[in-house]
């Protein structure tokens, strides 16, 4: 039995997981939801983003859809850094 035959018919626990999912959705809210609040959209673009990045981190926070949620989220987050310049550093 090879390692990774191992790991993927692994039977546990996933609630540790699920805790650390919950803690980075509340962790990037605390550092993107002053700038993406949904007063701040002036054109459809950023409205939009505000609204998809809200509904991402809420549905990585309750767990619904988790691995989309998850992943649309780390996009957002990516066009932020890349496209907008928002990250990095604590305001």
């Amino acid at each position: 039995m090879t390692h990774s035959r191992w790991s993927m018919d692994a039977v546990g626990s996933t609630r540790a997981v699920g805790l650390l999912r919950i803690a980075l959705a509340l962790i990037i809210w605390a550092r993107y939801a002053r700038e993406m609040g949904l007063y701040n959209g002036v054109e459809w673009w950023s409205l939009a983003l505000s609204i998809a990045f809200f509904a991402a981190t809420s549905a990585m926070l309750l767990g619904l859809y988790a691995r989309a949620a998850t992943a649309a989220v780390g996009a957002i987050l990516i066009y932020f850094y890349y496209g907008l310049g928002i990250g990095g550093v604590w305001p």
